[in-house]
């Protein structure tokens, strides 16, 4: 039985903590979409997000990629002005194959001497000619794996750039990535084993290659000791000729580029880095996930988003994403001027012939007040509510009270102004003991009965939240 009580509560406990609503931006389309999520996770497209309670919202940031970005979330419980900047392209590795190879093998243009192929000849001409054969063969070999090492550092730099950009979708990157790797390796991924078969076999080819060279021209270079060397050994060349070309080509391999950056396994390692720069790409979701345990009061989020490489740099994507709380009622208040007017508002005086004449009072008076305004928590820059409060006039005789009812509009993402208007109740003059307007008093200077009572007007009011006056800014400091 305790057992069983345990699952029930933490059953209830999972119902109540249930995810509830998702964010989903989409960064490259600018598009954002919000979804319920019911406690079977399934998801139901909604207009906007309605807190009736404390609740779990998740902000999901799709076409994000992590290697160029990085993010952080801000929850307010006020709106703040929305401020949207957006950097230029940042590249850092534009420019960069410019400089890749260093200094490239040169064309000799040795000699077609044919392939005379079988094995190492007796005769001394014959031998010149087999081991100037076998030199050209392996410069053009040399040759051959340097377009191959090039091809690998040019597809590094290729998938360098896919793997920070940041103007193109998720699918556009991780596609771009395999088309290359097909078009290059004729294979999508690289496993470990693969790659040190792969790099084994052309290190040992290369250093095979560039072992042979100055072998080669020694060898080159002892038999033409004692031959002639004007002496055509092919149709083209002469002995000074091979000779020469053989000394070029030892001088060029010693300056080869490769060689120079990694000489002890330039593919392996270069193969290495382009099956980790794919892995990379391919396996990593390009989406950042945030979760907020949001309070009913929440009223925003605030994503800002900026280069990794420069987190100072002013390039940063800030979003907002309102949040409306259903049934939950704000209170403010406010001080300001009001404006009241009644339209039975009159003046009396003894006129001509000694007779009670009235005159229409101040068309408006001014109204010092303070008001309680309430109205429904939700998101964005103007908001209805209702208001009531009392003011005192500023000029006339009458100085009672004012009381105010009515609508209230509340203006900015600060609530800083607000405009107010309905009826207002406050006291007026009016004729007392039995005279009316039009009767004949006894004497010029006779003072005229009055008595103030409460009527009925309309007002209209301009107030300030002074509470929220240094709100936007704390929030830019």
């Amino acid at each position: 039985m305790k057992h069983l009580l345990l699952s029930l509560i933490a059953l209830v406990a999972l119902s109540v903590n249930a995810q509830d609503f998702l964010i989903r931006h989409d960064l490259i389309r600018e598009k954002t979409e919000y979804f319920k999520i019911g406690h079977a996770k399934d998801t139901v497209k909604v207009d906007a997000i309605n807190l009736k309670k404390a609740t779990n919202i998740k902000l999901e940031v799709e076409n994000y990629n992590p290697f160029y970005w990085n993010a952080k979330v801000t929850t307010y419980k006020r709106p703040v002005e929305e401020q949207v900047g957006f950097g230029a392209v940042f590249s850092p590795f534009m420019g960069l194959m410019k400089s890749v190879m260093g200094t490239a093998l040169p064309n000799l243009q040795l000699p077609d001497l044919g392939s005379r192929g079988g094995e190492e000849p007796q005769r001394k001409e014959e031998k010149f000619l087999f081991f100037s054969i076998m030199i050209a063969e392996k410069y053009q070999k040399l040759r051959d794996l340097e377009a191959e090492y090039e091809n690998l550092k040019l597809l590094e730099f290729q998938l360098t750039e896919l793997k920070f950009e940041n103007k193109k979708t998720e699918l556009e990157i991780k596609s771009k990535a395999q088309d290359l790797m097909l078009k290059n390796m004729d294979v999508v991924n690289l496993d470990l084993t693969q790659v040190l078969a792969m790099g084994k076999e052309k290190d040992l080819v290369l250093q095979n290659t560039l072992d042979s060279i100055p072998l080669l021209q020694d060898k080159i270079q002892k038999l033409s000791v004692g031959m002639d060397a004007g002496m055509r050994i092919s149709d083209q060349s002469t002995v000074s000729d091979m000779v020469e070309k053989a000394a070029a080509v030892k001088k060029a391999t010693s300056n080869i580029s490769f060689g120079k950056a990694r000489a002890d396994k330039p593919f392996t390692e270069e193969l290495y880095i382009v099956s980790r720069l794919f892995k990379d790409i391919s396996t990593t979701p390009f989406r950042y996930q945030y979760m907020v345990n949001s309070a009913p009061d929440i009223s925003e989020l605030k994503l800002e988003i900026y280069p990794r490489l420069d987190s100072l740099s002013k390039d940063t994507i800030v979003k907002y994403f309102p949040v409306t709380s259903k049934g939950v009622v704000r209170v403010r208040t406010s001080f300001g001027v009001a404006f009241s007017f009644f339209p039975k508002n009159k003046e009396y005086s003894v006129g001509p012939n000694d007779k009670i004449v009235e005159s229409t009072g101040d068309l408006f008076v001014p109204v010092l007040s303070t008001l309680i305004h309430f109205y429904p928590v939700r998101a964005g820059g103007f908001k209805i509510g209702g208001a009531f409060g009392f003011g005192i006039p500023l000029q006339g005789e009458n100085k009672d009270i004012n009381f105010l009812l009515g609508p209230s509009f509340i203006i900015g993402q600060n609530e800083l102004v607000i405009i107010s208007t309905g009826v207002t109740g406050g006291k007026v003059k009016k004729l007392t003991g039995g005279w009316s307007v039009g009767d004949t008093v006894p004497s010029a200077d006779f003072t005229i009965p009055t008595k103030s009572y409460y009527d009925i007007g309309a007002f209209i009011c301009l107030s300030f939240n002074i509470s929220n006056l240094t709100v936007g800014r704390k929030k830019d400091d």
